[in-house]
């Protein structure tokens, strides 16, 4: 760990060494090395058991309220105060520490009645807290847990990516012994946004094609889906690959692409956020294979949950978006980014430059023409511009 990380935890540890452990909640985490960190969550969670457990005798409330003593009020609110300043101050490092989701919005609820001094009033109908004494309230090292319907335990899961909706995991599954993913949705999302991330999953889970990923199955409890795992996107494929990569190999790249959204358009979708992130690869002994993925911003017929207000990002987005707004988003625009995607795999550029390939010219001036009607009607016509002018 770093020595930011050391100071955060040690300056945490001061703040609470008039506290005792409570040597049964000792196993929980046996698997830190780091021993302050270790000895620091082992007290928080022991402290915060305990508190709990002691208010546990006065609860539930039901209709009326009831006084919670001083010094269990007191010690609950200081451990639930470091608690978030740790997982804040921890989130940018590379140690975030994640709080379960049930004690994190308990602490929520708790601070609204907690006092320092003299003593707090639980409020009205406060069910029993669920005392964790086996379990940990802290996750650690980027994970949060999974329970595997192939095994019976619990699998931690390694942070991968974040996106606009989603934290991304990765962890294997010890029975089918290959990685998978898994997108949660994060938070701080309204009831809307949680629709449009539900969509998002229907949609995949609809789709049927060797070209988009697949999805498994959706926790709706946490908000969460399983999806396969892919070796690369396109951007950091090209960043490695770029002076190695053949114009054959550039090509097969292409014409996946293509396949894909052939069949997207034909189930009458629109992407509406293609972009190299957004292309995914798997490297296998004899072939290369693309699969398009994050259907966060898809435009499905008739749907109520299609994101029409959404910020337009990324440069790969037709730039008239910004004139006609993205509720507006068609298939031209769909062209647009496509076009310019193709580019960046033809070429491994990200900024559109004339080359001193006249076909290659051809084909970004078509299909990123500032006048719609000119670009390529839809993906077969691209594609044959595409194998004409390579």
């Amino acid at each position: 760990m770093s020595l930011k990380v050391d100071n955060i935890i040690v300056s945490a540890l001061e703040e609470i060494e008039y506290l005792e452990s409570h040597p049964k909640y000792s196993e929980i985490y046996n698997d830190i090395a780091h021993e302050e960190l270790r000895e620091l969550l082992i007290k928080l969670h022991s402290n915060i058991s305990e508190s709990f457990k002691t208010m546990n005798s006065r609860l539930p409330t039901r209709s009326g309220t009831a006084h919670f003593w001083a010094e269990p009020s007191r010690t609950l609110l200081r451990c639930i105060e470091i608690s978030e300043n740790l997982y804040y101050k921890l989130k940018e490092t590379d140690q975030p520490i994640q709080i379960d989701e049930y004690y994190f919005d308990l602490f929520r609820e708790c601070e609204n009645f907690l006092s320092l001094s003299g003593g707090s009033e639980i409020p009205s109908n406060m069910q029993k807290v669920n005392i964790y004494y086996k379990m940990p309230i802290y996750l650690l090292s980027n994970t949060i847990e999974i329970k595997s319907p192939t095994v019976n335990r619990s699998l931690k899961m390694k942070h991968f990516d974040e996106g606009s909706y989603a934290i991304i995991f990765k962890y294997k599954d010890p029975f089918y012994n290959k990685h998978f993913i898994v997108k949660k949705a994060k938070k701080d999302l309204i009831p809307k946004e949680i629709d449009r991330f539900k969509l998002e999953y229907r949609t995949l889970k609809e789709l049927n094609s060797p070209y988009v990923t697949e999805v498994f199955n959706y926790d709706y409890d946490k908000n969460q889906y399983v999806m396969e795992y892919m070796d690369w996107n396109l951007h950091k494929y090209i960043q490695k690959k770029n002076a190695e990569l053949t114009s054959d190999d550039r090509k097969k790249i292409v014409y996946q692409i293509f396949k894909a959204f052939e069949y997207i358009h034909r189930k009458k979708l629109l992407h509406r956020d293609i972009s190299p992130n957004n292309i995914l690869l798997n490297e296998y002994d004899d072939a290369l294979v693309v699969k398009i993925s994050d259907f966060g911003l898809v435009k499905v017929e008739d749907s109520q949950l299609t994101a029409l207000d959404t910020e337009l990002k990324g440069r790969f987005n037709d730039p008239a978006l910004k004139q006609v707004g993205f509720s507006n988003y068609a298939l031209h625009h769909e062209i647009y980014a496509l076009t310019y995607v193709i580019y960046y795999v033809m070429t491994g550029k990200v900024t559109i430059d004339r080359t001193n390939k006249e076909k290659t010219n051809q084909f970004v001036t078509a299909g990123l023409n500032t006048d719609v009607a000119l670009r390529p009607k839809n993906i077969q016509e691209l594609k044959r511009l595409f194998t004409r002018v390579y």
